[in-house]
């Protein structure tokens, strides 16, 4: 899931943000609405992020402690790699 550019820049302004809606992550991320949709589908089938809807809204989430762990561990690999 984090092989795709889309879907962990998402996963990376949800570590940054702890909750954002669809329009907020595709500003953030430069990507269209609907693509940003469409991953936000797919990391919520795979148990990565969850949703919450207020109103018209659905704010998203990081499901759980792991999937931080997972996204700590990347930009520590990162970092290190790219020093």
């Amino acid at each position: 899931m984090l092989s795709d550019p889309t879907r962990l820049g998402i996963l990376m302004q949800l570590r940054a943000h702890d909750q954002a809606c669809v329009t907020d992550l595709a500003m953030w991320t430069g990507t269209n609405e609907s693509a940003v949709s469409h991953a936000l589908r797919l990391l919520r089938a795979h148990g990565i992020v969850d949703s919450e809807r207020r109103g018209r809204w659905i704010f998203y989430r990081l499901a759980d402690g792991h999937a931080r762990v997972v996204l700590d561990a990347t930009v520590t690999h990162l970092d290190s790699e790219h020093r």
